[in-house]
């Protein structure tokens, strides 16, 4: 690890010292080769008051956060980190001059310090604001958020302590879920809890952390994505619901850059009444049996499938959404005026409270119809109309898929794309069903018989064809699915609104 204390003195006159000296953190020792622990230096003693709560910030840049952050909560420590020597010594001297004293600065490596220096169990937060996404594909390692770095954390945060992440660049954020998925619950080991970001008390009107790089990015109206990681104590909690990307627990959200109210949207841990809605929009229904009907829809964040074609990515791979309770949905459904609501997702089945909010709506007089991949059943559902779509081996992300590096969600997708007891459930629920089957090739064909031979409670008239893609299918696929329909006694299931508006949101 390298540690620079080039200029210290002269940006660290009184009151206080800025920057952390080389008698306050010396060279780590030759002991460090067979000892991890022997450079273990407690960075709280730097403090006038090490009793404080303790907090790092990685990237500080020119300093605003802590500058702003400290003032607000001056019983607080903060240690900010910044690689880039001008920054860092533009962040020192502000500090100085602001004759802030519960700030020290280190121009180090902040990954290197967390896995030599720090000890075990000190840190109560961790923020990481807008680090650099080193969008090139071989430069991927250099990312801070790694798995080796999150299990770091784990170990030198407190008793619930929290890292806290926000970025502007969504393939980053892409690949921050799947390092998130190795150490949370169901997919990896259960160290931390992921949950919603909230700004903290320093932050503006409208803002997410209040940083320059923030204010720089929002006036380029790019997009926001934060969570905050609270750590699990003593491992994985027994028996607690969870979902992915929004499931039950609550996860993650992508916030809108510059939206009409510019106002930062937070989701407090999901119940029986509380719902990440990703959209709301009236449209005339595209697929399956009730196609051309003038609809209300409300999508739910969360999937626990990632699908190779996802056409609504903003709803399961890159899941975003603002929190909605049952009545403030059921009173939008009744203002659009339609007859007609249709509860889709991502996966709306992995959301609690999802059979209460169609029991409503259906004691309100509106025709509600359930989209669902199969794969989740609830005992409390009664929709009207029960549109069950079970994802064939077509669906599955294939090996060297950029949105899934690791080949995690392929395993995982594969794993759970398929579950006969909950199709069989499922298709006696609702007072009339519907299985639609995304087709790509005549293969998918057989597929389809497998899957309609290990359940049953189906008809042919309730067994539906549509063509995979988001633009209007070629001849040939649409040829070769309408002869199946024929020869089966199937029903060929078009996407009307891939016609008439094309593939875009709100549709």
């Amino acid at each position: 690890m390298t540690e620079s204390t080039r200029g210290e003195g002269a940006a660290d006159t009184a009151p206080g010292v800025i920057s952390v000296t080389r008698e306050e953190l010396p060279p780590l020792p030759d002991a460090i080769l067979t000892d991890p622990n022997a450079g273990r230096a407690d960075p709280r003693r730097w403090f006038e008051d090490s009793s404080r709560p303790f907090e790092i910030e990685i990237g500080c840049g020119k300093g605003t956060f802590l500058l702003h952050e400290a003032r607000e909560r001056p019983g607080v420590n903060f240690l900010g980190f910044e690689w880039e020597y001008e920054f860092f010594a533009y962040a020192c001297d502000r500090l100085r001059r602001a004759r802030i004293r519960n700030v020290r600065m280190l121009h180090a490596d902040a990954v290197e310090f967390l896995r030599w220096r720090c000890p075990s169990g000190i840190v109560r937060v961790i923020h990481l604001y807008f680090s650099d996404p080193w969008p090139k594909v071989r430069h991927h390692k250099r990312r801070v958020v790694q798995e080796s770095f999150l299990r770091e954390c784990h170990r030198v945060l407190e008793r619930d302590g929290q890292l806290r992440i926000v970025t502007d660049h969504s393939e980053y954020w892409e690949w921050m879920q799947h390092q998130f998925n190795r150490v949370t619950l169901p997919a990896g080991e259960g160290l931390f809890e992921v949950g919603p970001f909230e700004p903290p008390r320093s932050a503006g009107e409208g803002e997410l952390v209040g940083s320059n790089f923030e204010r720089k990015y929002r006036r380029e109206r790019r997009p926001f994505h934060a969570a905050t990681l609270t750590r699990i104590s003593d491992g994985p909690r027994p028996g607690k619901p969870r979902g992915d990307g929004l499931g039950a627990s609550g996860r993650v959200v992508s916030i809108p850059a510059a939206s009409d109210s510019d106002r930062v949207h937070s989701v407090a841990t999901a119940d029986r009444d509380s719902f990440v809605v990703a959209e709301t929009f009236s449209s005339l229904q595209g697929e399956g049996k009730r196609a051309g009907v003038p609809s209300f829809f409300i999508r739910l964040s969360g999937c626990n499938l990632r699908c190779s074609w996802c056409d609504t990515p903003y709803a399961s791979w890159n899941p975003e959404g603002s929190p909605m309770t049952t009545a403030q949905l059921v009173s939008a459904a009744r203002s659009s005026g339609l007859g007609d609501v249709v509860v889709t997702g991502g996966e709306p089945l992995i959301w609690p409270g999802v059979g209460s909010l169609v029991r409503q709506l259906r004691h309100g007089g509106l025709f509600v119809t359930i989209e669902t991949a199969g794969t989740v059943d609830r005992d409390d559902l009664c929709p009207d109309l029960m549109s069950i779509s079970p994802k064939l081996s077509n669906s599955t992300p294939a090996a060297g898929d950029h949105r899934d590096p690791s080949g995690a969600w392929s395993i995982r997708h594969e794993q759970r794309r398929f579950n006969p007891a909950a199709l069989r459930s499922l298709l006696g629920r609702g007072e009339d069903r519907q299985l639609k089957f995304v087709v790509r090739s005549r293969e998918d064909l057989d597929e389809i018989d497998q899957v309609l031979g290990a359940i049953d409670g189906w008809t042919r008239d309730d067994v539906l064809l549509m063509p995979e893609g988001v633009e209007p299918p070629p001849a040939a696929l649409r040829s070769m699915i309408a002869e199946a329909c024929m020869t089966r006694g199937w029903r060929y299931c078009s996407r009307l609104h891939i016609e008439l508006f094309g593939n875009r949101r709100g549709t």
